[in-house]
């Protein structure tokens, strides 16, 4: 209990409470920006008519959300209670992780790194509470804390933490299938970065990963969700002479300008201090890591997307960066040093958060205003005109029913 109660005022771990409270704060007071709309608002109302888990396409990551809120629902809260509860359990979520991280794998370090990664280059995907990859993602800095633990001298249970490496992984193809490159990132980045190469414990989850991730995904069916998104060999040879003029690539072009300059320049103070450092195998793992990924994106939405649908996969660059960061801290510099530099962007980072909450917002608007037009109609059902829906804030139209109703309802 001594060493419990010494860790957890660790200043690493009171940063993290205050970033989780904001966190907390932002889910409870934004709770309909995060879950009266798309995805959220299907969840919610499955979860509400089938009074169990729901899990669509497979991905059975999403049980873990879902504990609190059922086992509110099913004392009898109100929907309000309901959708609050399943917002800010969210948060808690990403809580136990990082205390995962700092408490039992004792890695501070990785502690900062995992909060950066939930707030670099993290926007609208806020607002897009029940995103199996962002939860996913968060799972993934567990792991990598779980592979520095290998590293780290008196560690004792290695063979337990190796023993839960392989479940995490495992889990993790339940969450996305696009999070195999979150786990081959960090895997690599960790066997490069402390030149052992013959550390058994890596190379066994590296080959574990290829063949479950790679089996998994060569099984998936071409008229599934996750198999149409997949591009062919074809479409990237075709779209990729053109790259810089697809509609995603000029999407993510414009919200690089206005909402990642700060994470950018981080990226290429990190990349330059490798070049100084001449980790040059390093260096080549994370430029190749940002190109390709943002290349596989781009391609893959090549006919477009919605914004919300291309920045829940940019939050991906977030973790690149923040393990950048962590590999370049210099050796002089004490880790409270390292922290408080950080903390600004941090601060930086959370603001963009808060401030992201404006379409969101104004979606809420629009859908309790066809609410409450619509109870003034005799009609339960009613038909808009595509050419009367705002586009430029509400994005898509096919989760209006369930977004209506709960909007109603409250």
């Amino acid at each position: 209990m001594f060493w419990l109660s010494n860790n957890i005022k660790a200043p690493i771990n009171i940063v993290g409470l205050f970033f989780f409270i904001t966190y907390g704060l932002f889910a409870l007071v934004f709770y309909k920006e995060r879950m009266l709309a798309f995805d959220s608002a299907a969840f919610a109302f499955e979860v509400i008519q089938t009074k169990t888990f729901f899990t669509p396409l497979g991905r059975w990551g999403s049980v873990f959300s879902q504990i609190m809120p059922l086992l509110f629902l099913k004392a009898g809260c109100s929907l309000a209670t309901f959708l609050k509860v399943y917002s800010v359990g969210l948060i808690l979520l990403y809580y136990l992780g990082f205390l995962t991280i700092t408490l039992l794998l004792r890695n501070k370090k990785i502690g900062l790194v995992y909060l950066l990664t939930l707030c670099l280059t993290l926007r609208n995907t806020f607002y897009f509470s029940i995103s199996e990859f962002s939860q996913g993602l968060a799972l993934v800095v567990v792991l990598y804390a779980m592979l520095e633990y290998f590293y780290m001298e008196n560690a004792k249970r290695k063979s337990l933490v190796l023993a839960l490496s392989f479940v995490v992984i495992y889990t993790l193809y339940f969450f996305h299938q696009l999070l195999i490159i979150g786990v081959f990132f960090v895997l690599i980045t960790t066997y490069i970065r402390h030149q052992s190469y013959k550390k058994k414990e890596v190379l066994m989850l590296m080959f574990f990963t290829l063949l479950f991730f790679g089996i998994k995904i060569m099984l998936l069916s071409g008229d599934s969700y996750a198999g149409k998104k997949i591009p062919s060999l074809a479409i990237f040879l075709e779209q990729l002479p053109q790259f810089f003029n697809l509609p995603s690539f000029n999407y993510f072009l414009e919200h690089l300008k206005k909402e990642l300059l700060v994470a950018s320049l981080l990226f290429i103070v990190g990349c330059r201090l490798l070049w100084v450092k001449k980790r040059l195998a390093l260096l080549f793992v994370f430029i190749g890591a940002v190109i390709g990924y943002l290349v596989l994106i781009v391609i893959t939405y090549y006919k477009g997307e919605s914004p919300g649908m291309y920045q829940q996969y940019y939050i991906m660059f977030g973790l690149f960066i923040a393990v950048l960061l962590d590999v370049v801290k210099k050796e002089e510099w004490s880790f409270k040093t390292y922290l408080f530099l950080l903390i600004p962007i941090m601060v930086y980072s959370t603001q963009r958060v808060y401030a992201a909450h404006y379409l969101p917002s104004l979606r809420v608007k629009y859908v309790e205003a066809l609410s409450k037009h619509g109870n003034n109609i005799k009609n339960k059902k009613y038909i808009i005109n595509r050419k009367d829906f705002p586009w430029s804030y509400a994005w898509v139209t096919w989760a209006l029913p369930a977004e209506t109703i709960l909007a109603s309802s409250l």
